[in-house]
């Protein structure tokens, strides 16, 4: 009986530890593909990306390509087109959102230079 609970301690502790290690993983991949690609984006950004639902990977994908074609954006002003149209979103067709973040922030109330 003692090995049983032993094991069973020790399973849901590396459990655990498994959970915790990719939960590192999902917000560190998509961390370092921002800072390698110059459009810099915060850790905990990245986590309350998570924490909202947004798939994290694909919007900071969508923002490093926007800040390459010379866009003046912030990763809130993709995470907000994202939320705004969420159900008209295919994340496969990452030219088709990149488009849509470029006319959403065409609107005057998401231009920064608008005041």
């Amino acid at each position: 009986m003692d090995t049983f609970l032993v094991g069973l301690v020790l399973g849901c502790v590396l459990t655990f530890g498994f959970v915790r290690i990719y939960d590192w993983v999902a917000i560190f991949i998509p961390w370092r593909r921002a800072m390698m690609s110059g459009a810099r984006v915060s850790v905990f950004y990245i986590l309350r990306m998570r924490m909202k639902g947004c798939p994290a990977p694909f919007l900071v994908d969508a923002y490093a390509a926007l800040v390459h074609s010379g866009e003046k954006i912030d990763i809130q002003q993709v995470e907000a087109c994202y939320l705004a149209r969420k159900h008209e979103i295919r994340e496969d067709d990452m030219g088709g959102f990149i488009e849509m973040v470029k006319d959403f922030i065409k609107h005057p109330r998401f231009n920064n230079e608008s005041g």
